[in-house]
Order: C-alpha cells, then sequence, then structure tokens
C-alpha cells in the first residue's frame, strides 16, 4: 500500500493522472490522509493474500523476512 505524504502524493497525482486519469478520484478517496484506512489497509491485504495463494506465487527470496513484533513500551513506575 501507498504512503501518500505532503509533496509525494501530489507528485503521485499528477504522474497518474497522465497515464490513468480516471483513477485520481479513487485514490484521492482512499488517500484522504497519507495512509489507507487500517480497515481499507487490511481488505486490500486480503485480496492480495488471496490472489498470491490463487496464483501459486513463492516468495522467491532467499531470506525470507521475518518481521519481530514491536517490543511492549515501558511502563515507569
Amino acid at each position: 500500500m501507498l504512503n501518500l505524504r505532503p509533496g509525494v502524493r501530489e507528485h503521485f497525482l499528477t504522474e497518474l493522472g497522465q497515464t490513468h486519469p480516471k483513477l485520481i478520484p479513487i485514490y484521492e478517496r482512499l488517500y484522504g490522509r497519507p495512509y489507507l484506512d487500517p480497515d481499507e489497509n487490511a481488505r486490500r491485504m486480503d485480496v492480495v493474500r488471496r490472489e498470491v495463494e490463487r496464483a501459486d506465487i513463492a516468495d522467491r527470496r532467499d531470506s525470507p523476512i521475518h518481521v519481530e513484533p514491536a517490543p511492549l513500551p515501558l511502563t515507569l513506575f
């Protein structure tokens, strides 16, 4: 998914408008802020996962990326 911060957003939408102008309203709606809404992001990631499984696309990296969960914040007493 995209991160359309100020500056990047304008550049991206300008480039997109030159090749796919009909997509501009969709991206403007989805990216009213720099990131997708968390629920929208989750829905889209589910679609990607299903398509990857359906197409039997394997992870071809030599060392797959394993993301460790972020540590819990320290609580000071």
